[in-house]
């Protein structure tokens, strides 16, 4: 699976900064083993129709991609974007579907973090280092749903306990269970992460930068513009 979602890596320098690609390819090998297209095997209350590639909608009620993006979000992604994501790209196998696959799902994380940013006054990324403690609510939210989330962070508020990770894993140890574990999937994605750590250097991206380029030569080459 790890060399699956490395794979991707050109796709996902090219969306995040340096720090971050690690924890992008983690949530890919851990959402759908680096397999483009891969459907959940549950459903979702959270359904949306989805635009066909063949003209109409289509009914969608489970999670869909590479890093297994729900209906919902992927239909608020299409709101707002020109190139919309079609019910066949977020369920084909191509690399072209891949690439759109990866281009949603990221948007959805990074809709949290601008979020959660602004409501805790932080930033997730400041010099090319981490906030691991905005970055693991981020996943949290990823995993669990951004509503959900802040809920959690008011009642946290309210006992005159800071908004942080740490002040929500021990007021909630239990969270999200039994039908969600996202403190259990934030640590699988921390340790998942640190496979990928040797394509993010801290000091230098070059190689980085060149896999972004290669990467995007292949989706324009596979979407048919080269």
């Amino acid at each position: 699976m790890t060399a699956l979602a490395q794979n991707w890596a050109g796709a996902v320098a090219a969306k995040v900064s340096d720090p971050l690609i690690p924890y992008m390819l983690a949530i890919i090998e851990n959402e759908s083993g680096g397999t483009p297209g891969v459907e959940a095997y549950k459903a979702t209350r959270l359904t949306a129709e989805l635009p066909s590639s063949g003209g109409g909608t289509i009914a969608a009620n489970r999670a869909l991609g590479l890093m297994q993006t729900i209906p919902i979000v992927i239909d608020d992604y299409n709101k707002i974007h020109t190139d919309i994501a079609t019910y066949e790209e977020m369920r084909g196998n191509s690399l072209a579907d891949g690439y759109k696959q990866i281009d949603v799902g990221i948007w959805a994380f990074k809709n949290n973090v601008r979020i959660l940013e602004r409501i805790l006054g932080q930033t997730l990324v400041s010099n090319n280092r981490l906030n691991e403690n905005l970055l693991k609510l981020v996943l949290v939210a990823y995993a669990w749903g951004i509503g959900n989330l802040r809920n959690k962070l008011d009642v946290l508020r309210d006992l005159n306990l800071e908004p942080n990770f740490n002040n929500l894993k021990r007021t909630f140890p239990t969270l999200g269970q039994p039908a969600n574990q996202p403190l259990v999937y934030v640590e699988r994605i921390f340790r998942k992460a640190r496979k990928y750590s040797n394509l993010a250097p801290v000091a230098a991206g070059a190689g980085l930068g060149m896999l972004a380029l290669i990467g995007g030569l292949i989706f324009l080459v596979a979407r048919g513009h080269i």
